[in-house]
This record gives structure tokens, C-alpha cells and sequence, in this order.
């Protein structure tokens, strides 16, 4: 994956980015999922040497993937759900459902607005 769509312009991911801390900290977050460096707890437990569980730190329940980080944690759910809302008004109906309904798809759009079906996919693990 690159962060840069065109040679000579900036991925979407950073076009705001400019604005305040928290705008580049959120762009640094992407940014990092889209190239799978962002160490979620499903990484650590795969990478390192001692045992260390991949249960998200967040919600305890589930393995923290890129999946469970951006579409269902429930302790996220809340942030999630503003978003979603905001979305629901922009996106044709049809079309919302069909993104909404497929985790995979909504987890890469919401990592990278300028993914499409025919983009490759980020890894889920």
C-alpha cells in the first residue's frame, strides 16, 4: 500500500491532516493501518517471543485486528456509530447498506476513502 494516490499529491488520509494535533494523530493512525504497522494485539501476540494475548485492550473480548479495531469493538462503538450516522446522510442508501453490512469493506473504506472493490485489500490479520 502507498499513502500517495499520485506522484506529486497527497493521499486523502493526509489532506486535512494540516488542521490541528488531533487531525494529524488520527492521519498518523491510518496511515499506519493501511501499511500495517499499526502494532494492534493480534501483531503482538504473533510477533514476539513471549506469550502475550491478542484480546483487545480496549473491550477484552475479541482478538484486536484491524476488523475487530475499526468495526466492532464495542468500546469504540459510540465514536463508530457518530461517524457512521454522519455517513448514512452522504452515501446513497442502497449503497451505505451494502458497505455497512460487509465488515471487510467497511474496514477499508473507513481506513482508506479512496479504496474500491478492485483495490487490493489490507491485510485483516
Amino acid at each position: 500500500c502507498t499513502l500517495q494516490s499520485t506522484p506529486g499529491s497527497l493521499h486523502s488520509s493526509w489532506a486535512n491532516s494540516h488542521l490541528n494535533h488531533h487531525d494529524t494523530l488520527r492521519a498518523t493512525v491510518k496511515a499506519r493501518l493501511m501499511t500495517g504497522t499499526y502494532i494492534l494485539q493480534s501483531n503482538r501476540a504473533a510477533l514476539n517471543q513471549y506469550r502475550v494475548d491478542p484480546t483487545s485492550q480496549l473491550c477484552l473480548i475479541s482478538s484486536e485486528t484491524p476488523a475487530h479495531f475499526v468495526t466492532n469493538c464495542p468500546a469504540l462503538s459510540k465514536t463508530r456509530a457518530k461517524h457512521l450516522q454522519t455517513l448514512e446522510h452522504i452515501i446513497p442508501s442502497p449503497l451505505f447498506i451494502a458497505i455497512t453490512q460487509d465488515n471487510d469493506t467497511l474496514t477499508h473504506i473507513t481506513i482508506d476513502p479512496t479504496y474500491t472493490i478492485s483495490t487490493p485489500r489490507y491485510p485483516s490479520q
